[in-house]
């Protein structure tokens, strides 16, 4: 797409973001929808920086942002308004453009950006195109950090009724699940020891429940591939299914068990894309259709190969 004087501008802030996959599916979003809008990278070295990179780019003019790690969380207090999921979660992802003014219901609107989280959508999506009933099944968090605490307000939001949260430390995972019951109070939220991952399964397993573990760790992220969260393969005969929020690499050891177990798995990659279509949406109100989600997905594979994984 020809880049001109209207040429509307977005970006992802993060550090690193060089090697980010967040260009390539905008940009392909952009000309498949034909909008008039370039993204970028903008990487921010610190995180002192982030209120002048937030005012600054808003003086500039820049219509909207998504924000990687580590700022997720940082960005939150140089935000007007926060949508009341995205601040119950504590990490926001996707930044839209307000304008000062007057809404329709007399509220004023300040300038700056909105901040949004589409990474707990973009899981649901990712989860949906598996063919998973989330209300169906009973799911095992893995993990308890930022990505744990969106895959669990998803589940909530799903309608799952049980949930277990596996972890090494088990401060962070109670807390966890304090947070999710209070907010979720029909979800049976718990949490167990990591090295318990087995017996969760196993006694889930056994009480006729459709078992899903989702993985949102970095254990077996590259170049670490040989790492694993959980190394007892009677955890994996006892899923239904799994879901690994890594997608470097394409198949982590996590991954190979859910296979060998013969168990359907699947990686990070389609959250990645979901989670950026979201934000898409959120800025120009447009929606791709199958056939161009299929044209993204497949560039993003091939991007992937061709830099060897790297983000």
């Amino acid at each position: 797409m020809e880049i001109n004087g209207k040429t509307a501008v977005y970006g992802l802030i993060g550090n690193p973001v060089g090697h980010s996959f967040s260009p390539l599916i905008h940009n392909l979003l952009a000309e498949g929808l034909g909008v008039n809008l370039v993204y970028e990278t903008f990487p921010v070295a610190d995180e002192s920086m982030i209120p002048d990179a937030v005012k600054g780019a808003y003086a500039l003019g820049v219509q909207g942002m998504n924000v990687t790690v580590p700022y997720k969380s940082a960005v939150i207090p140089n935000l007007p308004e926060v949508d009341p999921i995205a601040r119950a979660i504590g990490a926001v992802n996707t930044l839209v453009r307000q304008e000062p003014g007057t809404a329709e219901d007399g509220s004023v609107i300040p300038s700056g950006y909105k901040g949004y989280n589409t990474d707990y959508p973009g899981l649901f999506r990712a989860l949906t195109e598996m063919g998973i009933v989330l209300k169906e099944m009973s799911v095992i968090l893995i993990g308890a950090g930022g990505a744990a605490r969106a895959a669990g307000f998803m589940c909530g939001d799903a309608g799952v009724r049980k949930l277990c949260i596996l972890n090494r430390t088990p401060e962070k995972a109670q807390h966890l699940a304090g947070d999710l019951t209070e907010e979720f109070p029909d979800m049976a939220a718990s949490a167990q020891l990591l090295s318990e991952a087995a017996a969760v399964s196993m006694k889930m397993k056994s009480e006729g429940e459709q078992v899903l573990a989702i993985q949102c760790t970095n254990v077996g992220l590259a170049p670490k591939v040989e790492n694993v969260p959980v190394e007892d393969p009677a955890f994996y005969e006892n899923l239904d299914a799994a879901y690994d929020c890594i997608y470097n690499p394409e198949e982590t050891r996590f991954l190979s068990m859910v296979k060998a177990a013969g168990k359907p798995g699947r990686n990070g990659m389609d959250m990645l894309l979901w989670q950026g279509i979201l934000s898409f949406e959120h800025w120009t109100g447009k929606r791709p259709d199958r056939e161009l989600v299929e044209k993204i997905r497949h560039s993003l594979y091939e991007f992937f190969k061709s830099n060897e994984g790297s983000r």
